[in-house]
Parts: C-alpha cells; sequence; structure tokens
C-alpha cells in the first residue's frame, strides 16, 4: 500500500485570540495520518500565541515574529513546507469535518495534477450566506476578476515556490495573482471535486466596504495586465453578478 502524500496546512495569523483555538482543533481532528501544520503568527499583542502554544507538541512549526502583511507571512509558511501538496487555512477558518483532508487527498493520492479546487462554505454569524465552489470555475472568469476559492485551492508547493510565492507588493489581491499564475504556468493541470473543504467567515479584506473593494479590483487588474490577459474596470466589476448566483437565501 502506498504511503499517503503528505500536505502543509499554513495558517498566518495576528491577534486571532477569538479564533484560533477552533482553526487548530479543526487540524488536529483530522484523520489524515500525513499533516504538517505550519502556523505564522506576526507577533500578536493579545493571547493568540499562548493559545497556539498551549498545543506547542502537536503543531509542526509555529514562528512568531513582525511582517510585511498577510502575503509576507504566507510567504514564511511557504518557505517551511516540507510535504508534496499545501493549503492555506485562515486563522478564523476551520476545516469542514475531521475526514475533509483525507477525502480530497484521496483525489490527488494517483493523480497527475498539480492542483485541486474544492468548495468553501462562507457564513456570516453562524449562518451559511453562500457556497463558493471550484466546480464551476472556468479559466474566462479571471478575465472578470473571478478566480477558484483560494481556502478551498491545494497546490503542489514546489510548484508556488518555483513561482517564486506571493507577491508581497499586493495588499489584497496576492492570492488571485498566485492563483492566476499558476493556471498560466506551463502546462498546469488541476481537478475539482464538489466537496466541501473549508468554513470560512464572511468578513476579510476582500468582502470589505466599497473603498477595499476599488483597491481590490484595481489590484486585480494590475495582476491581470503584468500577465497579459485584457481587463477592464468594467470587467472586473461585473464578477459580483456571479456572487449572486452563490448566495444562500
Amino acid at each position: 500500500m502506498n504511503k499517503p502524500i503528505g500536505i502543509s496546512i499554513i495558517t498566518v495569523c495576528y491577534n486571532a485570540e477569538n479564533t484560533i483555538e477552533h482553526t487548530i482543533k479543526s487540524v488536529l481532528e483530522q484523520d489524515y495520518p500525513n499533516i504538517e501544520h505550519i502556523i505564522i503568527d506576526g507577533k500578536s499583542k493579545d493571547k493568540t500565541l499562548d493559545i497556539i502554544n498551549e498545543q506547542k507538541s502537536k503543531i509542526h512549526v509555529i514562528k512568531s515574529e513582525a511582517d510585511n502583511g498577510i502575503y509576507d507571512a504566507m510567504n514564511k509558511g511557504l518557505q517551511l513546507c516540507s510535504k508534496k501538496y499545501c493549503m492555506f487555512l485562515n486563522a478564523d477558518d476551520m476545516l469542514s469535518t475531521p475526514v475533509s483532508v483525507s477525502k480530497c487527498m484521496a483525489l490527488l493520492q494517483d493523480s497527475r495534477t498539480d492542483a485541486l479546487g474544492a468548495a468553501v462554505s462562507i457564513y456570516k454569524k453562524e449562518k451559511l450566506y453562500r457556497t463558493y465552489s471550484s466546480h464551476t470555475f472556468k479559466r474566462w472568469m479571471f478575465r472578470f476578476g473571478h478566480q477558484p476559492p483560494h481556502p478551498g485551492f491545494i497546490c503542489k508547493t514546489s510548484l508556488l515556490k518555483n513561482l517564486g510565492g506571493f507577491n508581497d507588493q499586493f495588499k489584497i489581491a496576492g492570492d488571485f495573482d498566485m492563483i492566476l499564475r499558476c493556471f498560466h504556468h506551463d502546462e498546469f493541470k488541476w481537478q475539482t471535486t464538489k466537496l466541501h473543504l473549508v468554513y470560512m467567515a464572511a468578513g476579510g479584506a476582500s468582502d470589505g466596504g466599497l473603498k477595499q473593494k476599488w483597491e481590490m479590483n484595481q489590484e486585480i487588474l494590475k495582476s491581470l495586465k503584468s500577465n497579459r490577459i485584457y481587463s477592464n474596470t468594467l470587467f472586473i466589476w461585473m464578477k459580483y453578478l456571479l456572487k449572486v448566483f452563490q448566495l444562500t437565501v
């Protein structure tokens, strides 16, 4: 029987004392035998690090130091990965069930794909708000600022490292830029699943007010332009029409 391939789960956090315990617990509860959990803390000023250290013996890597933003922190985590695949689990998100990782990794075990896109369930105040699926994503959607959900994106660690990690010049759209570059890498192959990998809390930077949305969309345009993909402001704002179909009423 083949040994299960490994996956590194990277969690970056800063002042996340209210949620980090649930995130860690959701990783520890997984039944998959080859998981490496890496936590990158941005020198939190609350009790985040104390909570993390309570599970120190069960967490493979803990690093706490000041950073230059979320994508700088993600790059630090990426460089510490030792497993074949990796994913990013934010400090206010959780893996959906104890078998979530094993089900996804079973799809990758004997495949020759570079990445797997799973679904993400987004909640507001403990109520399902919308379902963000990779299964319906098509490459042309990048032009409209749409992407597969980053929390549901499991990718070969070597590919992300070879691409140079995240562009930390971006403040909000670094995950869009990274996934876009994956898709435009030579011979990139991926598969999707309808499985829900992550429960995600609404209210991140990309879910902010009009000013944040404007800044994010400008970054998306910059990313598309640098990757020689034509788009424009109107195209990017049209992505919110696509999101309407994800809403749960």
